[in-house]
């Protein structure tokens, strides 16, 4: 039986990037209003030496959660974009290695592509939304330690400058690429999953980008065959957080000739539109 080989996709940089900063119009957005009300506000309270925050503080960080949940709606539909990005890249890039590969123009069944991006994308918007959530209570909480040490406006100002807005884990910057660099590795990965299925292929090799930040497991990995029915431990390649392995597909080329000869003989293109059938990891 012979066999070809279908170079993974690495996951592309210019989305991740377009995702993060997508994501950072949140800390934009908080940032606009921390300076023109609640850093004023706060500098205020201080002035009056009061035992706790002031009401005028608590009412500008109010609207700031109603602001911060208008925001999250626009950056969920930058999501959906960068998505849909995401998803061209793949399916053109996907085309062109099959193609070289394979030595024809391959069309497969995109049915999938919905299924895949909706998901997605509501995971994606429950992320979102769980920053512009956790954001405010966070910052109040430091602007309360901030005050009770005496701690100047300007002083707090500086220090969110320099490590980023907080949040209960992190910071809304920090958050916003890490969530960026592993969800367009998962949506990578998942396209990947679904494309060579679609076209057949019920098995590939683990490939990792071979550097020092690959985790000792997925490097276990490299080089060995599993199928895409059982998935390991942690998920296929890009499915574990921030991974950024890839599938390498194991073609069979005697089923890609057999579907190649149903189709007209003038025709250079290679249809596959139902995946075989899945079986145990080899």
């Amino acid at each position: 039986m012979d066999k070809a080989r279908l170079p993974g996709i690495d996951a592309p940089a210019a989305q991740q990037r377009a995702y993060e900063r997508a994501i950072r119009r949140l800390a934009d957005d908080a940032w606009s209003h921390l300076r023109s009300s609640t850093l004023p506000a706060y500098d205020a309270a201080a002035r009056e030496r009061g035992d706790d925050l002031s009401s005028a503080i608590r009412r500008s960080l109010a609207s700031l959660a109603v602001k911060l949940r208008r925001a999250a709606s626009r950056v969920e539909r930058d999501a959906e974009r960068v998505g849909e990005e995401t998803d061209r890249r793949h399916r053109a890039e996907f085309s062109a290695r099959a193609k070289q590969a394979i030595g024809v123009e391959v069309v497969t069944s995109e049915g999938f592509r919905g299924k895949v991006l909706d998901r997605w994308n509501r995971e994606n918007a429950e992320l979102i939304r769980s920053i512009a959530a956790d954001a405010v209570p966070s910052i109040r909480d430091d602007l309360e330690r901030a005050f009770a040490s005496g701690e100047r406006a300007e002083v707090i100002a500086k220090r969110w400058r320099e490590r980023g807005l907080p949040l209960k884990f992190g910071t809304i910057e920090g958050r916003a690429k890490v969530i960026a660099r592993d969800q367009i590795g998962k949506l990578n990965g998942q396209l990947t999953q679904a494309r060579q299925q679609a076209l057949g292929i019920t098995e590939y090799v683990w490939r990792t980008s071979r550097d020092q930040r690959v985790r000792d497991a997925h490097a276990d990995r490299d080089g060995r065959r599993f199928r895409w029915s059982t998935a390991p431990a942690d998920g296929h390649p890009g499915h574990p957080v921030q991974c950024r392995c890839v599938a390498e597909g194991v073609i069979d080329l005697d089923q890609i000739a057999a579907s190649s000869a149903a189709t007209s003989p003038s025709s250079s293109r290679a249809r596959a539109t139902e995946p075989l059938a899945a079986g145990v990891s080899a």
